[in-house]
């Protein structure tokens, strides 16, 4: 399970990338997707992990800080992350805790990535990448598929510092948001598929974290 809920976790980090910022150049403001899954393993159910991980997530964007708030059907906000660039830290709020972490120091290493032929997502034409990590520790691999937007762009330098997966060398690459990607591995898939995508300005204090709450470092 803690394998499924690692991976669940890398790739709800690894979309972003983010038309249109404060300059009008970059892309800043709200995706809301929805989230499906497949389980290849009878011990973990789809209905388990859309209740661990929610059925819709919120994606608000801001000259590379992110916030992404995962949702069940009903409603209810199960958990809210939090990257903020200045401090290149990733934030995790649960039942009011702070769980943080930084993309600079982790196990995850990009071990191949292929450009396939431009598809299709959210009626837009995409570049379309394939995309496989491993866990230096663990040395279970994951595979994930991507549809990149081009017309939502980023700068890439914004992620200079994310070395996480190697996200720094593939933000250089597509210097845009997915509107779709999937991650799989052997115990289950899931897929993050862009239902509306909005223009919105924020302040970048919408991505500070209340400095009272409790923290645990992850590592």
């Amino acid at each position: 399970m803690k394998y499924v809920i690692s991976s669940v976790l890398y790739v709800l980090i690894l979309s972003s990338c983010g038309q249109q910022n404060s300059n009008g150049k970059y892309f800043e403001g709200r995706i809301e997707y929805k989230i499906s899954y497949i389980a290849y393993d009878n011990k973990v159910t789809e209905g388990m992990l859309a209740e661990r991980n929610g059925t819709k997530m919120i994606y608000s964007f801001k000259d590379g800080n992110y916030m992404k708030e995962y949702y069940t059907r009903e409603g209810d906000l199960i958990q809210k992350r939090i990257y903020n660039r200045a401090d290149n830290q990733m934030y995790m709020i649960t039942n009011d805790t702070v769980y943080t972490y930084s993309p600079a120091r982790s196990s995850f290493k990009l071990t191949s990535i292929k450009q396939g032929q431009d598809d299709v997502a959210f009626d837009r034409v995409c570049h379309h990448y394939y995309m496989e990590l491993t866990d230096s520790i663990t040395h279970n691999k994951m595979k994930y598929e991507y549809y990149f937007d081009p017309t939502l762009k980023i700068n890439p330098i914004w992620y200079a510092k994310y070395t996480e997966g190697d996200w720094n060398k593939v933000m250089d690459k597509v210097k845009c948001i997915a509107v779709k990607y999937t991650n799989e591995t052997s115990v289950f898939k899931q897929i993050h598929t862009a239902s509306k995508v909005e223009i919105e300005r924020f302040d970048l204090s919408d991505f500070i974290i209340d400095p009272t709450l409790p923290k645990k470092h992850l590592n």
